[in-house]
């Protein structure tokens, strides 16, 4: 039955009401002579927050380091050099959910969670969750807290975002009568882009 209806007319007159809580739609109905009401057309249906897709980076870059150089005479910051990928988009598809139900996906494990141009490549690159709800008015209500990884390429693999890493290239200098001196790279991840910062290079002494 319709939440509310105008009760002013008068009989066999069509009169429109609302749906109750949690439905949308129209309907109407008309008072008999009886006092009765007769439901002359419900489209009133259950609210529902719709399946299909949601595009939730429009078009991001990653960079991913490739060379730094910790030799002597090389400055680590200054030697980065990235490989970049362009119009990374991400996006997710959601199944149809009532309001009040709710969902976590992984960025990088979740069969949900898709990545354009670059596909699978990207599942590497991102780490966190995407939160989901529907909310009461049927609309979704989602938390992107997915973040980009560094990776490390002499250690061969990926750090998390504001992780440190003391290797991000390491080379040994002789110092003469068979001693040698370690020196390496360090820095800090950005999740915003995947690039290093904080950079900087460590010099062990010959001894």
């Amino acid at each position: 039955m319709p939440e509310t209806l105008n009760q002013t007319g008068s009989d066999l007159e069509d009169i429109a009401g609302n749906c109750q809580a949690g439905y949308e739609g129209s309907i109407t109905a008309n008072c008999q002579s009886d006092g009765s009401w007769q439901i002359t057309n419900n489209s009133c249906l259950p609210v529902v927050c719709p399946a299909g897709s949601q595009t939730l980076w429009g078009s991001h870059s990653y960079y991913r380091l490739r060379d730094i150089d910790s030799r002597s005479g090389k400055n680590c910051t200054d030697s980065a050099r990235y490989d970049q990928y362009s119009n990374m988009t991400l996006e997710i598809d959601l199944p149809q959910m009532s309001p009040g139900q709710s969902n976590s996906y992984n960025c990088r494990t979740s069969d949900k969670v898709y990545y354009g141009n670059g596909g699978s490549n990207y599942r590497n690159f991102v780490t966190g969750n995407i939160q989901v709800e529907c909310s009461s008015d049927g609309s979704w209500q989602i938390n992107d807290n997915c973040s980009k990884r560094c990776y490390s390429f002499y250690e061969n693999q990926y750090f998390d975002d504001d992780q440190y890493s003391d290797k991000l290239h390491k080379s040994n200098q002789g110092c003469g009568s068979g001693r040698d001196r370690t020196r390496k790279c360090n820095g800090r991840c950005n999740g915003d882009t995947g690039q290093w910062y904080d950079i900087g290079k460590y010099k062990g002494s010959c001894g």
